[in-house]
């Protein structure tokens, strides 16, 4: 991690996005039907879960290679490793 990086366990998958990934997740969860967005309290622990899984790395999860916030913001998207 850099020397500016943050250290946060809810803020730092965030904080590692490139700006452009976070602009598509934006968008994505702009246009995304109500009906398939995953609750608030659900995406915030699916991100907690991914935040303490050896798989992450910079925001990317290394078992399938999506971004984790955009994989976790969608509600019938699963963990490829089951966790959630």
């Amino acid at each position: 991690m850099g020397e500016n990086t943050r250290i946060c366990r809810i803020c730092s998958i965030e904080d590692t996005l490139p700006e452009d990934v976070s602009e598509y997740r934006n968008r994505l969860l702009r246009l995304l039907p109500e009906e398939q967005k995953a609750s608030e309290k659900q995406f915030h622990m699916r991100l907690i879960t991914c935040e303490n899984c050896d798989k992450l790395s910079e925001g990317t999860c290394l078992s399938c290679g999506c971004y984790v916030q955009i994989r976790a913001a969608v509600y019938d998207k699963h963990c490829p490793l089951h966790l959630w």
